[in-house]
């Protein structure tokens, strides 16, 4: 470079003969140009840093592609999680109504304790519901706390286009409530519940004593007719019911057979949502229905409940 330019050899002469002299002189300002020079590299040197942290060629804005690829994981996403919300709902729902049953199963047990071992007894012309106003009446649970605990959030309880509300009715009443007024408050006055009506033994009506049995059911859901068959549908056609048994323990029971003890929860032997056939035939029915016993079955009341009894008008 130095052969290409002059004036570049003119300047290296001059600083060469400065540095050789005995004595400094003044070897004149700096060369022509050099502050430009200096400033153009360094400008230079700063252009590349600049290039070589700048990528290049990117873009921040979201192509077609990234789009339809994010909205395909959101839908994959939400087609598994939406079938769990309604499963996760109905889940809650049964565990709260197992934990309304479980509290009352502990005043059926209080009940039974204070009534020489007898659950609340249903007499021959009585309905399954009274099991209720029989628990109210002994102070086991208030008719407030009753009207809460007997309604079960996942059934559908409804006549017509109104929405049922639970009434348990005292004794008064039952006594003077009179056609449609009494079978409306037949019909709920046990809520979401069928109770279990006593048995029949020797032309004998007999009700059911407090055995303690983890095997033996005392309440449930309340069953529906559909298609000739009692079923439950509080969670569900077909898919079961909560159980109570006697020692206080509350499972979900899927189908109507009693396990280890009778053929259908809902029903006896004879097929009929009436009276059990012997102490093992269990039956559990829905608040309005009654035993249905005939003139020829000697109704056998505990000695506990020879009291003035209720007598429904008809």
């Amino acid at each position: 470079r130095l052969a290409a330019e002059p004036a570049l050899r003119r300047e290296l002469e001059q600083i060469r003969a400065c540095l050789q002299s005995a004595e400094p002189e003044d070897c004149g300002g700096c060369p022509e140009g050099l502050a430009d020079r200096t400033a153009e590299g360094i400008s230079r040197l700063s252009d590349c840093g600049q290039r070589a942290v700048e990528p290049s060629g990117f873009s921040s804005r979201w192509s077609l592609v990234d789009v339809c690829v994010a909205a395909g994981v959101v839908l994959a996403l939400g087609s598994m999680l939406l079938p769990a919300i309604p499963r996760s709902r109905e889940a809650s729902r049964r565990l709260a109504c197992q934990d309304n049953m479980r509290q009352l199963g502990q005043a059926l047990v209080g009940y039974s304790q204070e009534h020489d071992g007898y659950f609340p007894y249903i007499q021959p012309n009585e309905n399954a519901g009274m099991f209720a106003v029989r628990l109210a009446e002994s102070g086991q649970l208030s008719k407030q706390d009753l009207r809460r605990l007997l309604l079960c959030r996942a059934a559908s309880l409804r006549d017509g286009s109104s929405r049922i509300t639970v009434v348990v009715p005292n004794a008064s009443q039952l006594e003077h409530a009179k056609g449609q007024a009494l079978e409306v408050l037949r019909r709920w006055m046990a809520g979401s519940y069928a109770y279990r009506l006593g048995y029949v033994q020797n032309r004998q009506y007999h009700g059911i004593v407090n055995h303690e049995n983890s095997r033996s059911p005392i309440l449930s859901d309340s069953p529906t007719r559909i298609g000739g068959q009692w079923v439950s549908t509080n969670h569900g056609v077909r898919e079961g019911q909560n159980v109570l048994y006697q020692d206080g323990g509350v499972r979900f029971q899927v189908g109507s057979t009693c396990p280890s003890m009778d053929a259908n929860l809902f029903v006896n032997h004879y097929g009929l949502p009436a009276a059990g056939d012997g102490p093992s035939d269990v039956v559990l029915v829905r608040s309005d229905l009654t035993p249905g016993v005939g003139p020829q079955v000697k109704a056998v009341i505990p000695a506990v409940f020879r009291t003035r009894t209720v007598t429904l008008a008809k």
